[in-house]
């Protein structure tokens, strides 16, 4: 399945490519968003005091987009606001 050839729509998606490790959920925009080549991993994984794994904004990313904390549910949701933020997630995404 090409993911880049699916209708972009409002609201989230769904995009599966074999594997559960491949879903990608994108909340989109009814005329910009846009459907990337590639995930670009933002997350790491740290272990709670009972050392059960959860997944957590990486250090470099923390740095890179202000945003920090646990992600494996993402509630609350995280936004980059911060100008210098802004332009280094364009850079990231090589906008």
């Amino acid at each position: 399945m090409d993911v880049r050839k699916l209708p972009l729509r409002n609201g989230p998606k769904e995009v599966r490519v074999v594997r559960h490790e491949d879903l990608a959920i994108v909340v989109g925009h009814k005329n910009k968003s846009k459907l990337l080549d590639e995930a670009i991993s933002i997350s790491k994984t740290k272990f709670d005091k009972n050392g059960r794994p959860y997944q957590a904004v990486s250090e470099e990313m923390e740095i890179s987009l202000g945003i920090s904390g646990s992600i494996q549910r993402s509630i609350p949701p995280r936004f980059v606001k911060n100008g210098n933020n802004i332009n280094n997630l364009k850079h990231i995404l090589g906008l």
